[in-house]
């Protein structure tokens, strides 16, 4: 489910953000959000401000 939907969930009345989440990823392992974090992170191109520290 995406932030969106989440979102639209909540607008409806269906819960607050945290318990709409959770019902959403109740099946997913705890290393599906890492590996998303992960992969956004090297899907970013280099920084030029941060580059050689």
């Amino acid at each position: 489910m995406e932030t969106d939907d989440i979102l639209a969930s909540v607008r409806r009345g269906l819960g607050d953000p945290h318990a709409v989440w959770l019902d959403d990823c109740r099946e997913e392992s705890n290393g599906c959000p890492a590996e998303r974090l992960i992969g956004g992170a090297l899907a970013l191109p280099v920084s030029r401000a941060w580059r050689g520290h």
